[in-house]
């Protein structure tokens, strides 16, 4: 699985074209496939437990689910044209869950631990979510409207949590997240925006909203029981912040165009309010503390 943006080429259609009826191909599990319109569905399923379901209408439909373990579920819905999702699992008592309408929607799931669940919904057209996850007791809620919205989620640890809604046209997110506890809640609600998330260490917090028309936050998070929160509103605006430690704070808030904060901070228990209104304001906060 890559990070790049891909688009749908004439060979592509081509070859949904051609895919024939819904297969299940069944282990010791239950598995189900079902296909409408040109499109196909595969599900595959090993050991006990299992269920595939796939549910597509119209053309150009494609799924494919392969698992394997105990206990595991997937469950894909699509609807409209030129559809693609794929889901592969390893471990036990997880559940995947895709539902996409509109036009030239893609998913890609790749999971393996215990206890994960991932839950993708795409409307509109031409989305992308790749999403991986790993470990034990992970979740993912990834919710994408509008058009041309790209979501790259790389999960792997133990319990925890990733909330992710893109509303608009041509907004982006990458996000890692690592360790143990952690949560991370990303809202982008206009067009072009830009999401960058990678956190690490334990139970740590993020949380970021972004309204509005190319604003860009880059946020690296490291340690224990740190947490952030970040909203920008308006044209352009940029957050950068960097934690490291334990128990540190950070919250910025922008409205406005054209704003800029920066905010490091290391060790233990720093704090960092950061709040800018109007026009093309500059904000840089460094702390380290031991």
């Amino acid at each position: 699985m890559t990070k790049h943006l891909s688009t749908f080429s004439a060979i592509s259609v081509a070859l949904l074209l051609g895919m024939g009826t819904a297969l299940a191909d069944n282990g010791n599990g239950h598995g189900g496939g079902h296909g409408g319109g040109h499109g196909g569905g595969h599900g595959e399923s090993s050991f006990g437990d299992n269920q595939v379901t796939i549910n597509q209408s119209d053309e150009f439909n494609m799924a494919s689910v392969a698992q394997e373990g105990r206990e595991l579920e997937a469950t894909i819905t699509q609807s409209g044209l030129f559809h693609t999702a794929y889901v592969e699992q390893e471990g036990r008592a997880s559940e995947v869950t895709i539902e996409q309408s509109g036009t030239a929607n893609y998913a890609d799931v790749n999971r393996r631990g215990r206890d994960g669940e991932v839950t993708i919904s795409q409307s509109g057209s031409f989305q992308r979510v790749d999403a991986i996850q790993r470990g034990r007791e992970g979740s993912m809620d990834i919710d994408q409207q509008g058009s041309d919205n790209y979501a790259w989620v790389d999960q792997r640890g133990r319990e925890g949590t990733i909330e992710l809604m893109q509303d608009g046209y041509f907004n982006v997110t990458d996000i890692v997240q690592r360790g143990n506890g952690g949560s991370i809640e990303l809202t982008q609600d206009g067009d072009m925006n830009y999401g960058y998330i990678e956190q690490r260490g334990r139970d740590g917090e993020v949380d970021i909203l972004q309204a509005g028309v190319l604003n860009r936050s880059e946020v690296w998070q490291s340690g224990r029981e740190n947490s952030m929160d970040i909203m920008q509103d308006g044209f352009w605006n940029e957050a950068y912040v960097y934690q490291a430690g334990r128990e540190n704070m950070a919250e910025v808030n922008q409205t406005g165009s054209y704003h800029v904060a920066i905010v490091e901070q290391a060790d233990r228990g720093n704090s960092a309010m950061v709040n800018q209104t109007g026009f093309a304001n500059i904000a840089y906060v460094e702390q380290s503390a031991r």
